[in-house]
């Protein structure tokens, strides 16, 4: 049995022009053998939708194990990308540091492969057919724990920049002072003197009724009640 890597074309998801690297099931190149025999199997059959749908499961966890770039995702709105694409927008975490987080999700699968027994009276095809049958389920329920801890880690991270005021306006972070300083509070990371001046602030901007805001605050604007 060959050991080391093999080289491979890259495997189209479907028939359409490829536009993007998502449109392929993995990078090209020299691939693992687990990766190698499906992409083959995939072309053999006719393309990857012409396979049964544990079969493509089990490619995309494949990929996925080789490049954690290719897990896929799906986001709370319901929509599915991969998980390089699922980075928190903005320029922190660098696509270097989610990277690394991926290589986290694919190693730490927890996910026990199965022990099959053979059942008595059974004959050797059924027993290698159930073992294959058992093989793919596992490998549908890898990917999905770490398609599951790649979501959860994203919307962490969109949690914590809410909670702190934070937002990502295209090109720039944008942040609420207001929402940044009770957070700050509230996590007991202001010092006495900070927390009397936001006192202080917030009693002013109630009595004269002025709108402290990201979007206001740097020019002064004042908004009174007549």
């Amino acid at each position: 049995m060959c050991t080391g890597r093999l080289r491979c074309p890259a495997l189209q998801r479907d028939s359409s022009e490829p536009a993007r690297w998502s449109d392929y099931t993995g990078r090209p190149g020299l691939v693992v053998e687990e990766v190698w025999k499906w992409r083959i199997w995939a072309m053999a059959r006719g393309g990857v939708q012409a396979l049964r749908r544990p079969e493509q499961l089990a490619l995309e966890g494949a990929e996925a194990s080789a490049d954690p770039s290719f897990i896929r995702v799906t986001r709370p709105d319901g929509v599915t990308l991969f998980a390089l694409d699922a980075k928190p927008r903005g320029l922190f975490p660098s696509e270097f540091v989610w990277r690394q987080v991926l290589d986290l999700a694919s190693s730490h699968d927890g996910v026990r492969a199965p022990e099959i027994k053979r059942n008595s009276g059974e004959t050797d095809h059924q027993y290698r057919l159930r073992v294959r049958k058992a093989e793919l389920a596992h490998k549908a329920d890898v990917a999905s724990v770490r398609a599951s801890k790649v979501a959860a880690w994203c919307r962490r991270a969109e949690e914590e920049r809410l909670r702190w005021g934070i937002v990502w306006d295209r090109v720039q972070y944008k942040v609420d002072p207001r929402v940044a300083l009770r957070e700050a509070h509230s996590t007991g990371m202001l010092s006495s003197e900070e927390l009397s001046i936001l006192r202080d602030c917030e009693a002013f901007a109630l009595r004269e009724r002025w709108s402290i805001s990201s979007g206001d605050h740097a020019g002064g604007r004042r908004e009174r009640s007549s």
